[in-house]
């Protein structure tokens, strides 16, 4: 429903422009690739009866958008796949003795605290507030976390 809302929301403001300005204007849809594809042949499809509006739009993926205003006011960006940040996390996990933490849980662990903070270093990483988190590791256990997250946190 948000997504037909959001295409009828557009169409509207489109409308709303004068036909004789120029420029170009963004529908963004948080979602996969194949979801706002969908999106867009909607959205040719309510358009199609108007000339003009077609081409003064465009329909991108959230995270592309961002990605794109990153690389244009800072540098190039490269983000690492979920699979191969997973996979660097067996690794560390593998290098680390005497734990008994599953990859679901690193895996987690590394998404929701490390990455989401942007965790750099120990103190860090045992000072943070694990909001969403039901308890509170102790501080051996977190220490011993933060020897298999900063070799991965090194390679991302």
């Amino acid at each position: 429903m948000d997504e037909i809302r959001g295409i009828h929301n557009t169409k509207c403001i489109l409308q709303c422009i004068q036909i004789g300005q120029k420029g170009r204007y963004s529908y963004q849809r948080k979602g996969s690739k194949p979801v706002y594809g969908g999106v867009c042949v909607k959205m040719e499809r309510s358009i199609s009866n108007q000339p003009g509006l077609a081409e003064r739009l465009e329909v991108h993926a959230l995270d592309e958008v961002g990605q794109r205003l990153y690389e244009r006011n800072f540098e190039s960006l490269h983000i690492d796949s979920r699979e191969k940040v997973q996979q660097l996390i067996a690794e560390s996990a593998d290098a680390v003795e005497s734990h008994k933490f599953s990859l679901p849980f690193l895996a987690s662990e590394w998404e929701q605290v490390v990455d989401a903070w942007q965790l750099d270093s120990w103190p860090a990483y045992r000072n943070v507030r694990r909001l969403g988190r039901k308890t509170r590791l102790p501080e051996k256990q977190s220490e011993l976390l933060w020897a298999i997250f900063e070799p991965v946190r090194l390679d991302c």
